[in-house]
């Protein structure tokens, strides 16, 4: 499909002579694949994020967040100069001036820019002046061609709302071939989620090597050569035990069966064409397979499209009114005063590596954030600055619209939360906690336990399509519920100070 590319051209009291073409390259976009041909000068301009407009005001991003950016776009630039391109790197408080001053020493009057996919680097880049007429210098503003579906197609192809994501899963399947033979899906299913469910408590760690770069060490790959080596080990070594264990959660082992290929793809290092292609090929039980491209082909695609739909409304939505502060504790878990161990556990982790997988994010941190009534946009705020690979267009549709319920079940059928009866069967969290995840009263009781119930009571309505659910409140004591509750948030509050 041809490139369509939107033009500014200024206004020059003379002529200027024909000129050589810069490229500006973006966080998320360190690939040689994304330069445009044309482009014989490439500059990457490395804020570390800190001056993205955010909806949020100023975001403080963490150490390994900024780390990553700084180590990946250096060896971005480094594989760029052995092309023999003129490829540059510098470290600026914002884009602006270094943009304008490399090309007035470098005589350049045209300068490229792929559409971020983020609207908060694009405000970025606005507010900058990078994208109107200033200086003589004429911007062509280059489509996005990151994804596998364009979301002028997807708009095409849903023109009123979105359809649910097993659906437009469904459809991509259809029109990419993926795991597909004679427009049948291989195995006969397409979906083996019900499969990917297992928690296996003989577990063993598994190993994971680090990365090296230019003498610091980073849980996840930071160089395509890295990343290339990573897809390959994951489809060698591990993608035939991640399906059955995607969902499980162990106190020794952080990343299971996971691939840490999270971050590779959403800075572009790797692209999903291809990650998908070397899953798809590798010689293992089908329910492996699926699982994993189903989270690339499916979902990742399907929540950039959602929020480039819902980006206006988003951050405006609240649906639960929940309004209580994000404690300091999920920036600084050695302060924090819960005795709950699952929550300690991942809050550590995640401030020592800047990662998590995705179950204890969702069912393990978000479920505690929900079921305690924490204002979901600071969730999603601290989910953007703590995790390496929360880049907008990833996190907020996820934290907000998945983990949080507040577009009000726009997304999700329904909220998200667990007692502590999931946490057991899915860990081995509870067995070296303080709290009790089968006791019933306060203190020894799990908190998770009471939180959920005291949701429930609170929000009947909607669980609805799950009767079952709501019938049992008629079998507890619901004052009692809140009561511990109160005592709960009380004691955290009280040790706190």
């Amino acid at each position: 499909m041809q490139n369509v590319v939107t033009s500014y051209a200024f206004l020059f009291p003379f002529t200027p002579p024909p000129s050589p073409m810069l490229q500006l390259l973006l966080y998320d976009q360190l690939n040689p694949r994304y330069l445009d041909p044309r482009a014989r000068h490439v500059l990457f301009v490395d804020t570390t994020k800190t001056t993205l407009i955010s909806p949020y005001g100023p975001l403080q991003f963490s150490p390994h967040s900024k780390s990553l950016i700084t180590a990946s776009s250096h060896s971005c630039i480094e594989d760029l100069r052995a092309q023999w391109l003129d490829a540059h790197r510098v470290q600026a408080p914002s884009y602006r001036q270094w943009v304008l001053d490399f090309a007035t020493t470098n005589h350049i009057t045209q300068l490229l820019i792929m559409i971020p996919s983020e609207p908060s680097h694009y405000r970025s880049l606005q507010t900058n002046a990078l994208t109107r007429r200033t200086h003589g210098i004429e911007v062509e503003r280059l489509p996005n061609t990151q994804f596998l579906l364009d979301h002028t197609e997807f708009v095409k192809q849903y023109p009123s709302k979105p359809p649910i994501m097993e659906t437009f899963y469904r459809r991509m399947r259809k029109t990419t071939g993926i795991l597909m033979e004679h427009d049948k899906p291989i195995g006969g299913k397409r979906n083996y989620d019900a499969d990917n469910r297992s928690f296996d408590r003989t577990h063993t760690p598994v190993r994971h090597h680090l990365f090296s770069y230019q003498n610091k060490e980073f849980l996840v790959p930071v160089t395509r050569t890295q990343a290339l080596e990573c897809l390959q080990q994951f489809c060698r070594e591990h993608l035939h035990q991640f399906g059955r264990l995607e969902d499980a959660m162990y106190q020794q082992d952080d990343i299971v069966y996971h691939s840490r290929l999270s971050t590779a793809i959403n800075t572009w290092l790797l692209t999903p064409h291809e990650v998908i292609h070397a899953v798809a090929e590798v010689d293992t039980e089908i329910n492996n397979k699926e699982g994993f491209i189903r989270q690339i082909l499916g979902w990742r695609e399907y929540m950039y499209h959602r929020f480039q739909r819902y980006q206006e409304s988003i951050y405006t939505q609240n649906a639960l009114n929940h309004t209580k502060p994000l404690p300091d504790r999920f920036r600084r878990p050695e302060r924090s005063p819960l005795q709950m161990n699952c929550v300690n556990h991942i809050l550590h982790q995640v401030k020592k590596t800047g990662y998590s997988h995705h179950i204890t994010r969702l069912m393990v941190i978000g479920n505690f954030c929900l079921l305690m009534g924490y204002n979901p946009h600071d969730v999603n705020k601290r989910f953007w600055e703590m995790y390496m690979d929360a880049f907008e267009r990833v996190v907020t549709p996820n934290v907000l619209g998945m983990s949080q319920f507040a577009d009000g079940g726009n997304l999700a059928t329904k909220p998200y939360v667990s007692s502590a009866n999931y946490i057991n069967k899915m860990s081995d969290f509870c067995k070296n906690c303080f709290y009790d995840p089968k006791q019933k009263f306060w203190p020894r009781a799990c908190p998770m336990n009471a939180l959920y119930w005291r949701f429930v009571d609170q929000h009947r309505e909607l669980f609805r399509r799950q009767p079952y659910i709501v019938s049992t409140l008629t079998t507890i004591d619901i004052a009692q519920i809140h009561q511990q509750c109160q005592e709960f948030e009380e004691s955290i509050e009280q040790k706190r100070h």
